[in-house]
Protein backbone atom coordinates (compact mmCIF):
# COMPACT_ATOMS: atom_id res chain seq x y z
CA UNK A 1 0.00 0.00 0.00
CA UNK A 2 1.04 3.52 -0.12
CA UNK A 3 2.32 3.09 -4.16
CA UNK A 4 1.11 5.57 -6.74
CA UNK A 5 0.59 6.13 -10.21
CA UNK A 6 0.27 9.22 -12.11
CA UNK A 7 -1.64 10.09 -14.98
CA UNK A 8 -2.22 12.66 -18.06
CA UNK A 9 -5.46 11.85 -19.68
CA UNK A 10 -6.03 13.05 -23.26
CA UNK A 11 -9.42 13.58 -24.41
CA UNK A 12 -10.36 11.37 -27.70
CA UNK A 13 -8.62 13.60 -30.65
CA UNK A 14 -11.58 13.03 -32.97
CA UNK A 15 -14.26 14.64 -30.89
CA UNK A 16 -11.97 17.26 -28.53
CA UNK A 17 -9.05 17.47 -29.78
CA UNK A 18 -8.72 21.26 -28.33
CA UNK A 19 -9.67 20.09 -24.69
CA UNK A 20 -6.78 20.46 -22.01
CA UNK A 21 -5.37 17.12 -21.06
CA UNK A 22 -6.33 16.63 -17.08
CA UNK A 23 -3.99 15.33 -14.44
CA UNK A 24 -4.90 11.91 -11.61
CA UNK A 25 -2.68 10.85 -9.12
CA UNK A 26 -3.84 7.58 -7.91
CA UNK A 27 -2.05 6.33 -3.96
CA UNK A 28 -3.18 2.42 -3.66
CA UNK A 29 -4.58 2.28 0.29
CA UNK A 30 -6.22 -0.58 0.23
CA UNK A 31 -5.26 -4.19 -1.32
CA UNK A 32 -6.92 -6.96 -1.07
CA UNK A 33 -4.98 -9.77 -3.35
CA UNK A 34 -7.07 -10.90 -6.28
CA UNK A 35 -10.51 -9.20 -5.13
CA UNK A 36 -9.99 -5.42 -4.46
CA UNK A 37 -8.00 -2.20 -5.03
CA UNK A 38 -8.80 1.00 -3.99
CA UNK A 39 -6.85 3.99 -4.21
CA UNK A 40 -7.15 7.89 -3.21
CA UNK A 41 -7.53 10.06 -6.41
CA UNK A 42 -5.78 13.41 -6.58
CA UNK A 43 -5.39 16.28 -8.95
CA UNK A 44 -7.76 17.88 -11.77
CA UNK A 45 -10.34 14.69 -10.26
CA UNK A 46 -10.65 14.04 -6.41
CA UNK A 47 -12.33 11.17 -4.77
CA UNK A 48 -11.71 7.50 -4.59
CA UNK A 49 -11.66 4.76 -7.50
CA UNK A 50 -12.37 1.28 -6.33
CA UNK A 51 -11.29 -2.11 -8.77
CA UNK A 52 -12.60 -5.51 -8.26
CA UNK A 53 -11.60 -8.66 -9.22
CA UNK A 54 -13.70 -11.20 -9.69
CA UNK A 55 -13.46 -15.26 -11.47
CA UNK A 56 -15.84 -16.04 -13.87
CA UNK A 57 -14.73 -19.70 -14.26
CA UNK A 58 -17.76 -20.64 -16.43
CA UNK A 59 -16.18 -18.00 -19.26
CA UNK A 60 -12.24 -18.66 -18.68
CA UNK A 61 -11.49 -15.33 -17.05
CA UNK A 62 -11.49 -12.23 -14.50
CA UNK A 63 -14.08 -10.00 -14.35
CA UNK A 64 -12.21 -6.65 -13.94
CA UNK A 65 -14.76 -3.76 -13.03
CA UNK A 66 -13.65 0.09 -12.04
CA UNK A 67 -15.87 2.23 -9.94
CA UNK A 68 -14.69 5.82 -9.75
CA UNK A 69 -16.19 8.08 -7.41
CA UNK A 70 -14.62 11.24 -7.73
CA UNK A 71 -15.68 15.15 -8.53
CA UNK A 72 -13.95 17.42 -11.01
CA UNK A 73 -11.39 19.54 -9.40
CA UNK A 74 -9.17 21.86 -11.65
CA UNK A 75 -11.65 25.25 -12.42
CA UNK A 76 -10.83 25.08 -16.06
CA UNK A 77 -12.13 21.83 -16.73
CA UNK A 78 -15.13 22.38 -14.36
CA UNK A 79 -16.08 25.34 -16.32
CA UNK A 80 -15.36 23.64 -19.76
CA UNK A 81 -17.92 20.89 -18.48
CA UNK A 82 -21.19 23.08 -17.98
CA UNK A 83 -20.26 24.81 -21.25
CA UNK A 84 -19.39 21.54 -23.37
CA UNK A 85 -21.31 18.97 -21.34
CA UNK A 86 -22.18 17.03 -24.05
CA UNK A 87 -19.03 17.03 -26.02
CA UNK A 88 -17.13 15.70 -22.75
CA UNK A 89 -19.59 12.82 -22.29
CA UNK A 90 -19.17 11.78 -26.31
CA UNK A 91 -15.19 11.75 -25.47
CA UNK A 92 -15.42 9.88 -22.41
CA UNK A 93 -17.75 7.89 -24.18
CA UNK A 94 -15.11 7.65 -27.32
CA UNK A 95 -12.12 6.83 -25.22
CA UNK A 96 -13.90 3.87 -23.18
CA UNK A 97 -14.86 2.03 -26.48
CA UNK A 98 -11.40 2.93 -27.84
CA UNK A 99 -10.09 1.33 -24.89
CA UNK A 100 -12.23 -1.74 -24.71
CA UNK A 101 -11.39 -2.81 -28.13
CA UNK A 102 -7.42 -2.45 -27.77
CA UNK A 103 -7.41 -4.22 -24.66
CA UNK A 104 -9.83 -6.73 -26.21
CA UNK A 105 -7.45 -6.52 -29.15
CA UNK A 106 -4.39 -7.19 -26.69
CA UNK A 107 -5.85 -9.87 -24.35
CA UNK A 108 -6.27 -12.02 -28.01
CA UNK A 109 -3.48 -11.92 -28.94
CA UNK A 110 -1.51 -12.50 -25.87
CA UNK A 111 0.01 -16.11 -26.28
CA UNK A 112 -1.34 -16.15 -22.62
CA UNK A 113 -5.10 -16.15 -23.63
CA UNK A 114 -5.03 -18.26 -27.10
CA UNK A 115 -8.61 -18.30 -26.38
CA UNK A 116 -10.68 -15.67 -27.29
CA UNK A 117 -11.24 -12.62 -24.51
CA UNK A 118 -13.68 -10.49 -24.49
CA UNK A 119 -13.44 -6.88 -22.50
CA UNK A 120 -16.44 -4.60 -21.70
CA UNK A 121 -16.10 -1.46 -20.40
CA UNK A 122 -19.29 -0.32 -18.24
CA UNK A 123 -17.63 3.08 -17.32
CA UNK A 124 -20.61 5.62 -17.69
CA UNK A 125 -20.00 9.44 -16.48
CA UNK A 126 -22.40 10.54 -13.56
CA UNK A 127 -25.28 12.80 -14.92
CA UNK A 128 -23.60 16.18 -12.92
CA UNK A 129 -19.97 15.41 -12.92
CA UNK A 130 -19.04 18.66 -12.74
CA UNK A 131 -18.97 21.28 -9.98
Amino acid sequence: MGSSVSFLVHQAPGVARLAPPFRLRCVYTDVEPERRLRAVVTGDLSGVLETLFREEPDRDGTRVTFHWYVRVTNPVLNTLGYLIESLYRHSHDSVMKAGETGLSNCLRSTEQHPRSSRVTFGAELPKKAYG
